[in-house]
């Protein structure tokens, strides 16, 4: 998407990342139609593109609040100018992901609650990603990987004592955590852009509306 107001021009492309997850995560559940037990490898680029889908809103959200010289409509909004500077500051000292989505929600004024969804489903997705993009060996399991394999989340694969943590990651390529992924990555961004609380938000991240993006398809 692309907005232009007072000669500033943005091109927004958090919203079609999330809109190419949600292919991925159909993919993985056509592989894995008819073969229940057997891993998806389509579920890896789904669990990681979701978190960057979230990563690229809140970037993306931070820019439309920052810029409030540039948006007449922001003028007067000093809730939402301070969300804005906050999150700039946060980017430029590289804070992590999760900060910067609970510290938008204090200052939008609906707090996250850390033992709640979205923000603990959002925290557990992050953990699994950077365990993902950051790998080295491992002397047990990520915690999270039990309470996964009890929601059917995740698969139980067989026990290896040579390789006790190795497959760890092959456990989490279901269709579940698939669409798990996608609808953890969809609920926090929604959560913030209602927090809002603001018509020309709402409007600025039109595109994240759960039923068009599940039905839109590309023309040639």
């Amino acid at each position: 998407m692309t907005t232009t107001k007072n000669s500033l021009s943005m091109h927004f492309n958090s919203s079609t990342l999330l809109w190419s997850v949600m292919r991925n995560r159909d993919r993985a559940k056509e592989f894995i139609a008819g073969k229940p037990d057997v891993p998806s490898h389509e579920v890896i680029p789904v669990i990681v593109l979701a978190t960057a889908s979230t990563e690229a809103f809140i970037n993306e959200f931070s820019y439309v609040l920052s810029k409030h010289q540039e948006f007449n409509w922001l003028d007067g909004k000093e809730k939402l100018q301070a969300a804005g500077a906050c999150l700039d500051l946060l980017e430029e000292e590289h804070g992590a992901l999760a900060l910067k989505f609970a510290v938008a929600s204090h200052l939008l004024g609906k707090p996250f609650d850390k033992g709640k969804n979205p923000y603990q489903d959002f925290a557990s997705l992050v953990k699994i990603r950077n365990d993902v993009m950051h790998m080295k060996a491992l002397e047990a399991p990520s915690k999270y990987l039990e309470p996964f394999q009890n929601m059917g989340r995740a698969y139980r694969l067989a026990f290896n004592p040579l390789n006790p943590t190795g497959a760890w990651l092959a456990a989490l390529m279901t269709e579940n955590m698939a669409a798990w992924a996608c609808d953890t990555a969809f609920n926090i961004i929604r959560a913030i852009i209602d927090a809002a609380a603001d018509e020309n938000v709402t409007a600025t991240f039109a595109a994240f509306d759960r039923d068009a993006m599940e039905k839109f398809q590309p023309t040639p």
